[in-house]
């Protein structure tokens, strides 16, 4: 009985590990020389298809580009966040590989890489 418990706890853990969300690390692109005394970064990450944004402050026009190890642009598309709330997108019917995760809200341009698996 211990047994089966066991192995019913540890497939539930697996299950819930490979259906976590990664997340994104997202560098700073040097535009200029001056920089904010206090920079806001948003944060990705992703399950899948799915790439979820989060920011602390409201972005009105973010250019959210994604590209393929190639660099061809699969996904683009301008969309507003919310500061505090969870923004999905999906990138549709991408294949297993890397991809590029760019984000521009006209001042500051970020990217990242993700796996799909």
């Amino acid at each position: 009985m211990k047994r089966l418990l066991i192995i019913i706890c540890s497939c539930l853990l697996y299950i819930g590990l490979c259906s976590a969300k990664t997340k994104i690390y997202l560098e700073r692109k040097q535009k200029n020389a001056q920089t904010r005394s206090l920079v806001t970064e948003p944060t990705a990450n992703h399950e899948g298809n799915t790439i979820y944004l989060q920011s602390d402050v409201f972005i009105k026009e973010l250019q959210v580009t994604v590209k393929d190890e190639k660099r061809n642009i699969i996904f683009s598309e301008f969309i507003s966040l919310s500061s505090q709330q969870s923004y999905a997108l999906s990138i549709g019917d991408a294949k297993e590989g890397i991809y590029i995760l760019e984000l521009n809200d006209g001042k500051e341009e970020y990217y990242g890489y993700f796996e799909i698996y």
